[in-house]
């Protein structure tokens, strides 16, 4: 997700869970680089992220992953990585691309993996992460002056 470029919409909020209305909508296709959207990604806050679980591939082709069944729904977003000898998250610099149900055994990433996966794959979700505005997408970053 990181250097992306993202919609911004609202959801509902609420003051019960103190969460915000307003959100960022990930891409459903191919990295979305159009300076059209008014914010970029510039990083992802581990501190609250959430691991859905794993599952364990049978194949990889260029984006397209086959897998066992996949115990729960992976959302458009979700990070996909695995854990490398120490135990320690390796993300694949790539996301799930079109929403998977759970008992699925392919899903498609926005492209090919380019770090090297052993064969369980781990999903992580990351609520909170760090954007920019783009420039000319504010009434700040305007290229006219102001009088």
């Amino acid at each position: 997700m990181i250097g992306q470029n993202l919609a911004m919409i609202n959801n509902t909020g609420s003051t019960a869970t103190g969460n915000s209305k307003n959100a960022i909508l990930a891409p459903s296709d191919t990295p979305a680089t159009t300076a059209a959207l008014p914010v970029r990604v510039l990083g992802l806050v581990t501190d609250t992220a959430v691991t859905l679980g794993t599952a364990t591939y049978t194949s990889i082709s260029t984006a397209t992953v086959t897998c066992s069944a996949l115990p729960f729904a992976l959302p458009v977003g979700t990070d996909v990585g695995s854990l490398d000898s120490s135990g320690n998250y390796v993300s694949a610099g790539s996301f799930v691309d079109t929403a998977a149900a759970a008992g699925a055994t392919t899903f498609i990433l926005n492209q090919a993996p380019v770090a090297t996966l052993n064969t369980t794959l781990v999903f992580m979700q990351y609520p909170e992460i760090l954007v920019k505005i783009n420039f000319g997408q504010h009434q700040y970053y305007a290229a006219t002056s102001i009088a």
